[in-house]
C-alpha cells in the first residue's frame, strides 16, 4: 500500500459522504448536527495523514532512516486498508479512527527521532488537532487507540535497541551535551 492508496480511499470516503447526502430526503437531527459541526474539522483532518506521511517519508530520507522507519509507515498505510468498510459507517467519519491511530504514531514517531537525532522528521504539530480527535471519538474508544499506537512504539523501540544505533547528528551532541552525565558527574 502506498499513500496514493491512502488517497483514494479518502477521495472514496468522500465520494460516499456525497452519495449519503444526495440520497437522504430527511436527515436524522442528531446525525445531521454532528456532521454540521464536525465535518469540515474531520475533512482536513483525515486530508492531513497523506500529506504527513510524505512529509515524513522525505525528512527520513534526509536522515537515511527510511529503511528503519518503513514498519511503523507500512503500519499507518494497513489502517487504511484492514477492515475499512466503508458504506457501513459512512465516508469521512469512517476514516476519522484510521487517521486518528496515523497522526497519534507519526507524533510518537516524530518525538522519539527527535530525542534519538536531535532533528524532527515532521515538522507540522497535530497534537490540538489529535485532541480534537480524541474528543470526536470518545472514551473510552480513543485511549483505546492511544494504547495502540503506545504498543507499537514500544515494539518499534525495542527493535531498534537491538538493531544498530540510529545515528545521533551533530546538532543533537550538541544540545545533550550539557545534559551528559559520567559516574556521579555532570560532563561540561
Amino acid at each position: 500500500m502506498t499513500i496514493a492508496d491512502i488517497e483514494r480511499t479518502i477521495l472514496l470516503a468522500r465520494m460516499c459522504d456525497e452519495q449519503r447526502n444526495e440520497e437522504r430526503l430527511e436527515p436524522r437531527a442528531d446525525v445531521a448536527t454532528t456532521t454540521h459541526n464536525h465535518a469540515d474539522f474531520i475533512a482536513r483532518y483525515v486530508n492531513q495523514l497523506p500529506r504527513s506521511l510524505s512529509a515524513t517519508e522525505m525528512g527520513l530520507r534526509a536522515l537515511e532512516l527510511e529503511d528503519t522507519v518503513e514498519p511503523i509507515l507500512n503500519t499507518i498505510e494497513s489502517f487504511f486498508t484492514t477492515g475499512c468498510e466503508l458504506s457501513q459507517h459512512g465516508g469521512l467519519a469512517a476514516l476519522l479512527d484510521r487517521a486518528y491511530l496515523g497522526h497519534r504514531l507519526l507524533e510518537e514517531l516524530n518525538d522519539h527521532l527527535h530525542v534519538r537525532t536531535g532533528t524532527w522528521v515532521l515538522h507540522t504539530d497535530m497534537t490540538e488537532a489529535n485532541v480534537q480527535a480524541h474528543q470526536l471519538l470518545g472514551e473510552p474508544y480513543a485511549s483505546e487507540l492511544d494504547d495502540i499506537v503506545l504498543q507499537v512504539m514500544d515494539a518499534f523501540s525495542h527493535a531498534l535497541s537491538i538493531q544498530t544505533e540510529v545515528p545521533i547528528l551533530d546538532s543533537a551532541i550538541e544540545t545533550l551535551k550539557p545534559f551528559a552525565v559520567s559516574g556521579d558527574q555532570r560532563l561540561k
